[in-house]
């Protein structure tokens, strides 16, 4: 079986695409993928099976601001599929399905999965009736969150599927405290989200108990590093680039997960982070917004706490948690958490092999 993978970013950005990757070797199957490279302007390349379209595109959420990088996928995307013959395509996120939808819709009606990872521009009419079409049309149509029921529907061939990309299965210990005595609040991945992440520094600034430390490259628009530089804030840490598959080193010196985010995107608003199973799986609480489906998880399986970063006093918040932290409960909470992910993942397994074996 040929399959073809259309992605809207490159690997980096994709920890999911492992379990793809896995899924390809375990049936036989040969592919392609279509990424977008949206940091480079080396232009079109292939490397091996992938193609790249590298095109710098505005950090700006206007559609509008996007159209002739958008334009020029769709075009390449189009000539990959016109000069190759697939039996199957995979689409990671709405954009590329999206883009290819006139062209190519029909002939791949019930021969193409759909992977729904983040709100894009649902909020447009008629792009979020193409998404609603493309999932009616789907062989299946994977979400990584509950919360995107809202815009894809809970039609019997919707699917939940997880960002776990790194499963540990040895117990891992639970401290709240490093060798120092530090509680150390730590962000893993991608650093955005800049006015929430500065009011979180400004709380917990020159603190002699706690720390913070974000490990990952910045979006341009989240310099932090430079802001603390120029409040002399002394007891933030930054660390670039890492390697995925060594989060359980990253987290053995981190007390609690920062994954809080601001509330006035859907997109963050129902999204659930890599950060959600870092935390059941390497053994630390998770530090979350109020109001997020993010909450509703953490709250169910008593695997962190929740705030408002604006008008909650965080600081106390947290001090509170920890004094009172209930290490059975939470333990509790996370391995019955990676007992439901789990499930949930066997059952992509078996939707997966039936897609690659028609």
């Amino acid at each position: 079986m040929n399959i073809l993978v259309a992605a809207f970013t490159t690997e980096r950005y994709m920890p999911y695409w492992e379990k793809y990757r896995r899924a390809f070797e375990k049936n036989n199957c040969n592919y392609d993928m279509i990424l977008m490279d949206r940091d480079s302007d080396r232009g079109i390349r292939k490397t091996g099976n992938i193609y790249y379209y590298s095109c710098k595109m505005p950090i700006e959420k206007r559609i509008w601001s996007k159209f002739l990088p958008y334009l020029g996928y769709k075009r390449f995307a189009e000539k990959v599929l016109n000069h190759n013959s697939y039996d199957g395509i995979i689409f990671l996120t709405t954009a590329p399905a999206v883009l290819v939808f006139s062209s190519y819709i029909k002939k791949y009606r019930k021969k193409y999965i759909l992977d729904y990872r983040d709100y894009t521009f649902e909020k447009i009419p008629l792009y979020q009736s193409l998404v609603k079409r493309i999932v009616s049309d789907s062989f299946a149509t994977f979400i990584s969150s509950a919360g995107f029921k809202r815009y894809v529907g809970s039609g019997d061939h919707v699917f939940l599927t997880h960002n776990i990309s790194n499963y540990i299965c040895d117990e891992i210990p639970v401290s709240l405290y490093n060798k120092e005595g530090k509680i150390r609040i730590g962000f893993v991945g991608c650093v955005r989200y800049f006015d929430i992440n500065s009011r979180l520094i400004d709380i917990f600034a020159n603190s002699g108990r706690y720390e913070m430390i974000y490990i990952g490259p910045s979006y341009k628009d989240c310099d932090l590093n430079h802001y603390c530089t120029e409040k002399k804030i002394t007891n933030v840490y930054f660390q670039g680039e890492f390697d995925n598959h060594k989060k359980k080193e990253l987290y053995e010196g981190i007390t609690l997960i920062n994954a809080v985010y601001s509330l006035h995107s859907p997109e963050v608003r129902y999204a659930v982070p890599n950060r959600l199973y870092d935390a059941a799986i390497y053994k630390k609480p998770i530090l979350v917004s109020k109001g997020t489906y993010l909450e509703e998880i953490v709250k169910k399986y008593c695997i962190g706490i929740s705030v408002d970063i604006f008008e909650d006093n965080v600081a106390e918040a947290v001090d509170e948690y920890i004094r009172h932290f209930n290490q059975t409960l939470f333990l509790d909470g996370c391995n019955s958490f990676l007992k439901d992910v789990l499930e949930d993942e066997k059952k992509w397994e078996r939707i997966m092999d039936s897609f690659l074996t028609v």
